[in-house]
């Protein structure tokens, strides 16, 4: 996992290829979507806990880094062997993703699992 700036917002996303491939994490609201994936705060303790104890992986989308982008990046942690298992079976079975990024995701996560 890591963090980005969006304008004044500092964003979290979680590297899903070594490609520099990554899906948006936000805290979650109350309501999930296609192609989202809802986790308890405790997946990743070193994160600042959610005021509703749960955070969303925005599976529909990847986020890609070019190699200069990714220079200087800090990394504050990783995602356990089941969350990668559960978003390579939500991108295998994804109706909302393109073809490009449903191989991307399930080729990078292919390598770690």
């Amino acid at each position: 996992l890591v963090h980005t700036h969006v304008g004044d917002k500092r964003k979290f996303h979680l590297c899903v290829s070594v490609a520099g491939a990554f899906l948006l994490l936000n805290s979650f609201k109350g309501r999930d979507y296609a192609g989202s994936i809802v986790v308890d705060n405790a997946e990743f303790p070193f994160l600042r806990p959610t005021a509703t104890g749960k955070s969303v992986i925005n599976c529909s989308m990847v986020l890609r880094l070019s190699k200069s982008e990714l220079r200087g990046i800090e990394v504050l942690g990783s995602a356990s062997r089941a969350l990668m298992q559960r978003i390579f079976a939500e991108a295998e079975g994804s109706e909302v993703l393109t073809d490009e990024d449903r191989n991307d995701i399930i080729a990078g996560l292919g390598d770690w699992l």
